[in-house]
């Protein structure tokens, strides 16, 4: 049993007057750390409980790890993200590795973030909804850390066809819009394909079909 010079007694749980979940925490008399509620519940941090300095420090790392938890909550709440995305989140509000290891593990476990997901449905938007390429879609999945084998999965749900459609959609509605003549906007739209991430083999195929089509011929 230990001493007892070496425990220190709560003198005071004081609720935080803006943040209503919060509570100051005062021993010996002084202030000395803020939890959210939830710590407060399940450390049982009542008046006149005595602690230990190390049972102290486990509950300020476990506050940390809460408000990290809950940071990160929030982030993955305004959108979906990959694991390396919320970690870089963390890590930019200053929060260590390890916690931020413990987060990711939690958040995993709970299917609040899923890399495999994440990557099918990133794709299918990217390709549907704003006309991208597999190639720029494999650089923006590299980019948020995603495993090759993920980024694979998410662009094979895609054929040829489906980006050659989507390349011609693109290239048609450009060459309608614009009013430059016609060997300008074929070299225009060359490079628009080509920015948006499209394969040389359907870029080519595009333009041939666009080329040859009876509304759109032009000589060169």
């Amino acid at each position: 049993m230990r001493d007892e010079e070496d425990l220190i007694t709560i003198t005071m749980v004081e609720q935080q007057k803006r943040h209503k979940h919060r509570y100051n925490i005062y021993v010996n008399g002084e202030y000395a750390f803020a939890v959210h509620e939830d710590i407060v519940v399940k450390y049982r941090l009542l008046k006149d409980v005595k602690l230990t300095k190390s049972f102290i420090d486990d509950v300020v790392y476990e506050e940390e790890r809460h408000t990290a938890y809950r940071d990160a909550l929030r982030y993955i709440g305004r959108s979906m993200r990959s694991q390396k995305e919320v970690a870089t989140k963390l890590t930019g509000k200053g929060y260590v590795d390890d916690i931020i290891k413990d987060v990711l593990a939690r958040l995993t476990d709970q299917k609040f973030i899923d890399d495999h997901d994440y990557a099918v449905t990133l794709a299918k938007q990217r390709m549907r909804m704003n006309k991208k390429g597999p190639l720029w879609i494999k650089r923006e999945l590299t980019q948020k850390g995603i495993a090759k084998v993920e980024i694979q999965t998410a662009l094979d749900q895609f054929d040829e066809h489906v980006e050659y459609e989507q390349a011609l959609a693109l290239a048609t509605k450009r060459w309608d819009l614009d009013k430059s003549d016609d060997l300008i906007k074929f070299r225009k739209i060359i490079n628009l394909l080509q920015r948006r991430g499209y394969t040389s083999e359907v870029t080519r195929k595009v333009m041939s079909d666009l080329k040859n089509s009876e509304d759109m011929y032009f000589e060169e």
